[in-house]
């Protein structure tokens, strides 16, 4: 036995179903299941569900709530609250499907570039006709790693 005591096998006591429904709390307001436990860094609810297995809270609430999660697709959520179990706010989609919803409800950040699609163009013919990428970057004011993506194709490929 350990100075704390043996944790051996601590996760496996108990049903996981059981267990899971005790570690959120219901916001009355939105009607969220909050994950009052561990959170991943990005804010999901992390449930272990074995002695060394852990899942996304949400995606075992769907999975043991509503059925299985076919290969592909992703969990998201209609509440845009990571920390949200319930179900009813839960839904099935692809990474694509993810990223419409994101957009369509304002989520996504907002970027505002120093370049335009001609800018783009007009770096390449510069740099095509020997212009250094220092002195593009003086001319456009951006970094010299901006001037590089545009050049190399990173960015800036599609207009």
């Amino acid at each position: 036995m350990s100075r704390h005591g043996n944790t051996e096998g601590i996760l496996q006591f108990g049903d996981p179903l059981e267990r899971f429904h005790q570690k959120y709390a219901v916001n009355p307001e939105t009607g969220c299941w909050e994950w009052a436990c561990y959170r991943h860094p990005k804010g999901y609810g992390i449930m272990g569900i074995g002695k060394y297995t852990k899942v996304r809270a949400h995606r075992f609430a769907y999975e043991r709530l509503v059925g299985p999660i076919p290969a592909g697709l992703q969990v998201c959520h209609r509440c845009d609250n990571r920390r949200c179990v319930n179900p009813a706010h839960l839904f099935l989609g692809t990474n694509q499907d993810n990223i419409r919803d994101m957009w369509a409800k304002g989520r996504a950040a907002k970027i505002e570039r120093k370049l335009t699609w001609p800018m783009a163009t007009n770096i390449r013919i510069l740099y095509c006709r020997g212009m250094t990428i220092e002195a593009i970057s003086g001319i456009y004011g951006v970094e010299d790693e901006t001037i590089r993506h545009v050049v190399k194709g990173l960015s800036w490929l599609n207009p």
